[in-house]
């Protein structure tokens, strides 16, 4: 399992960077589901039915070091949301229902 997963995300992460490096590119496509479940207001009630499997590992000083300066730039350009510290890389102690500053954006 591990050597395949870490082909699909060599694979996919060059495939990627060359999406996102086109001087075609037009930007990134906002997932549906993510932004109901972001904003509430768009449809009220609404429940994401999917499954999901997740993994969660600790990220080696370089990766952490890496959010934290895309968290940086992301706080300039939404800085009313609220960002886990980089020493907090860990699942995030989302409450999808109160709206509470106790949401985290985990990169």
């Amino acid at each position: 399992m591990q050597i395949r997963y870490n082909t699909h995300r060599t694979t996919r992460n060059s495939q990627k960077r060359a999406e996102l490096l086109d001087a075609s590119f037009k930007g990134v496509v906002v997932d549906d589901i993510l932004l109901r479940l972001h904003d509430p207001s768009i449809e009220p009630g609404y429940v994401d039915t999917r499954y999901c499997l997740v993994f969660w590992a600790r990220p080696p000083q370089k990766i952490k070091q890496l959010i934290a300066e895309v968290q940086s730039k992301l706080r300039a350009v939404v800085p009313s949301e609220c960002f886990a510290g980089p020493m907090a890389m860990q699942p995030p102690d989302h409450d999808q229902t109160s709206g509470s500053c106790r949401k985290s954006i985990c990169i």
